[in-house]
């Protein structure tokens, strides 16, 4: 927990988009009902080409989407996307046909049932759509136009979700130029572009990148916005972030306090932005052994989100998986557990086995067992959630390699050591191919695959010094 991003002007999803078109036309009498240009085309006489924006509207649980016409502006923090359709009506009957001769019976059971879609393939759907929408924003309104920018930073975003960083950073890298150069280094949008192009470098661990154009983003937003904005705010909260994450806990911790207490006298105590800072502090502080400070915060915190969101929320269960981090650093290990298995259950049950959420709990569980000596329910837990991350995410993507070295750390604390050899060893391939040989990762995991191979000739596991959990 704690590591939470506040938000970064991330837009909606193309396909939701264009399913909110469809069932927008399905209910349409005609083209001026919803203020679009619509003209009469060759293939017959009641057939209408029809050209609209669809505007996509951040909202609290989900976005919202309109039809307008192309000669409409949208106004900042709508996407807009320009769509060109060709109505025409449903044909008539056809004549009555004769029965169809009856068909065979389809077998009970498949020789091979079809495979649900992996989401993977569903991330190069998104990614397909975004590429077309940029190449076609780039020949319509130029390769600078502020909706092409927006557009190719989605682009940049999919591939960050997909784990094509190297992709994302690079499309980042030019978005944000352009964006500097055309519309000026305090333009909303050239923030959030420095902003995601910031948390790009530090999921590529190039943190000292990050940080420079964090403290510029907290610097340039203070100038164009005032100290006390949501957008300087949260500016600064994922500045503390990356400090945190540089290991500079000091200035973290001095970051998200002075933080806090501004997002709590500017935005209230229970805005969801001052609970996120809250809880990243609770985090830093308990980083720093600071665990009676971290836990005053994270009971808070649970308490505010069980009463507002109840207990079956997923940002309430994250709160509870905190708490039983802070129980767990203060060596009340039985509790901890406890809250672990219950964060777990209930998010089971009431996200179902895939949520972010759920996959968070079940890997907190895994730890906790692998910490209480429960070592063959740790293997069977990190496991599953090897093959739900090769499954969802792919076989390269920075979560499935992670995955799969905490699960050769759980072999190894089972006194399974040749199976801890076999998966480590998969590991340093994966990170000398994806990181370099010289990655701090890479370096860490090659020092694990040393510790499994000593423990395996020792034959002995309390005679070899365990390698560290990720």
């Amino acid at each position: 927990m704690g590591n939470e991003n506040r938000p970064d002007g991330a837009a909606a999803s193309l396909t939701d988009a264009l399913a909110a078109l469809r069932r927008e036309l399905a209910t349409a009498t005609g083209p001026e009902q919803h203020s679009v240009a619509s003209r009469r085309t060759a293939p017959g006489p009641e057939t209408v080409e029809v050209t609209l924006q669809l505007l996509i509207t951040p909202g609290e649980d989900e976005p919202g989407f309109w039809v307008a016409g192309p000669e409409i502006s949208a106004a900042a923090g709508i996407t807009a996307h320009t769509v060109k359709l060709t109505l025409a009506p449903t044909p008539p009957a056809a004549a009555p046909q004769p029965p169809a001769a009856p068909a065979q019976p389809a077998p009970a059971e498949p020789t091979e049932p079809p495979a649900d879609p992996a989401p993977t393939d569903r991330r190069a759907e998104v990614i397909a759509l975004y590429e077309r929408v940029v190449a076609d924003r780039e020949r319509v309104l130029g390769p600078l136009h502020r909706d092409t920018l927006i557009s190719a930073a989605n682009l940049a975003r999919a591939y960050r979700d997909a784990g094509r960083v190297t992709e994302a950073i690079d499309l980042y890298e030019r978005v944000l130029t352009d964006s500097e150069n055309t519309f000026g280094p305090y333009d909303l949008d050239t923030l959030v572009f420095r902003g995601n192009l910031a948390r790009a470098y530090r999921e590529a661990d190039r943190l000292s990148e990050a940080i420079d154009l964090y403290e510029r983003t907290v610097a340039d937003s203070e100038q164009a916005f005032g100290a006390d904005h949501r957008n300087t705010l949260n500016a600064r909260h994922n500045l503390a972030l990356a400090y945190r994450e540089a290991d500079r806990l000091d200035e973290a911790i001095a970051l998200y306090r002075r933080t806090l207490a501004d997002s709590e006298r500017v935005l209230g105590p229970e805005d969801s932005s001052t609970l996120i800072t809250c809880d990243c502090l609770a985090a830093a502080l308990r980083s720093a052994d600071l665990v009676d400070e971290a836990t005053t915060l994270d009971e808070r915190i649970l308490s505010v989100r069980d009463r507002m969101l109840g207990a079956e929320h997923p940002d309430t269960l994250d709160s509870l998986g905190s708490l039983a981090d802070d129980r767990m650093a203060a060596g009340r290990v039985a509790e901890a557990v406890e809250m672990y298995e219950r964060a777990l259950h209930t998010a089971e049950e009431h996200l179902g086995p895939d949520h972010p959420t759920t996959m968070r709990a079940r890997s907190n569980a895994a730890y906790a067992y692998g910490r209480v000596g429960r070592a063959a329910e740790a293997v069977e837990l990190y496991t599953r959630i090897l093959t739900d991350r090769e499954r969802m995410l792919g076989p390269d993507h920075t979560a499935t390699v992670t995955a799969r070295s905490n699960l050769a750390f759980a072999y190894y604390e089972a006194g399974h050591f040749s199976e801890a050899i076999e998966a480590y060893s998969r590991t340093v391939a994966d990170r000398e191919r994806l990181l370099g040989s010289d990655h701090p990762d890479t370096l860490k995991a090659r020092e694990q695959l040393a510790f499994s191979y000593e423990a395996a000739l020792r034959a002995d596991p309390t005679g070899a010094t365990r390698p560290p959990r990720e």
